[in-house]
């Protein structure tokens, strides 16, 4: 009650000072919906939401983390209360918008920069599988988003790479700083052993690594070209008659709304010939382990086959 009463006050303050239009009733009003949402309380949640979206978005833009933050609770209401066509609708925006976002962001933040950038990505997936794990499992633009969106760290992983491996030889400098990177890198960690976390020494480093790292990217040309996004079509065409695709995950299951369980889950992420695509939930992790455990390997094969849609259901639609 204590917090209620002060997330109300801090919401009249907000409008009567700063005015309806301003980024911080945005904030006052985001944290009014939490309060909501926690309480079940899921179309003044909606509204309340809503509200601060639009303000951020004509504020901080659409791929500002505050107004994707917004789109993300508004997804899971829209989940809750069975609106799945705006849930959708949000999905997609929120998958188009954390990649753009990273695009951007890669190219000029350092590794532990782009952290939190990531970490609002991961949140998205967890959202995306856990309602596709349901119900939504049928749906084809979920389906499709699961497989796109299965991509993009190994996208982000394996470009970078690249992008660096090809500019070792021909920038001397790139070598220079990754070299600086991986001294700096063993330095942190002499100091996190000596459980120097939040030391001075610990904090310079930090900052020479951010640093280093951003004059890599900034030292290779064009390396945000080299982070692009694999949409299903491609992959479709690249697949022979009898060939499929499979990504396989691993995310947090959500149970509820406000995330207050969470299980580890895995699933494959399919697409076929024929452009059709499937998101296939396979294990909870404390049921593979009990599988593993009780020397069922032997059986893995047939245990796998046994999720989802049959080849000949698949061939036949």
């Amino acid at each position: 009650q204590r917090a209620s009463f002060y997330i109300d006050s801090t919401l009249k303050m907000s409008e009567r000072i700063y005015g309806i239009q301003s980024t911080i009733y945005a904030d006052a009003i985001y944290n009014h919906g939490l309060q909501y949402l926690k309480q079940g309380n899921f179309l003044n949640a909606k509204s309340d939401f809503l509200i601060a979206k639009i303000i951020y978005e004509h504020n901080l833009g659409s791929q500002h983390l505050k107004s994707i933050d917004c789109n993300l609770n508004l997804a899971r209401i829209y989940y809750s209360l069975q609106e799945f066509e705006p849930m959708i609708a949000s999905m997609k925006q929120i998958s188009n918008e954390t990649y753009n976002q990273l695009k951007n962001a890669i190219s000029f933040l350092s590794e532990s920069e782009l952290e939190l950038y990531l970490q609002q990505h991961s949140e998205f997936q967890k959202l995306l599988y856990s309602v596709s794990n349901g119900n939504l499992n049928r749906s084809t633009e979920l389906n499709n988003l699961c497989f796109e969106n299965s991509l993009v760290y190994k996208g982000i992983i394996l470009n970078s790479n690249l992008s660096i491996a090809k500019n070792l030889h021909n920038k001397p400098e790139v070598k220079q700083f990754l070299n600086e990177v991986h001294a700096v890198k063993n330095q942190l960690a002499e100091e996190l052993s000596k459980g120097n976390l939040k030391g001075e020494i610990f904090n310079i480093l930090e900052e020479r690594k951010n640093l280093l790292e951003k004059k890599i990217v900034a030292a290779i040309p064009d390396f945000d070209i080299m982070f692009q996004r694999i949409e299903v079509q491609q992959i479709q065409k690249k697949l022979k008659y009898n060939e499929v695709a499979i990504e396989f995950v691993k995310y947090d299951l959500m149970h509820g709304v406000t995330d207050e369980i969470k299980t580890n889950n895995y699933a494959a992420s399919i697409v076929y010939k024929n452009g059709l695509t499937e998101f296939i939930p396979l294990f909870e992790e404390v049921e593979l382990r009990k599988i593993i455990e009780n020397n069922f390997v032997s059986n893995l094969n047939q245990l796998y086959a046994s999720r989802g849609v049959s080849p000949t259901q698949i061939r036949s639609q």
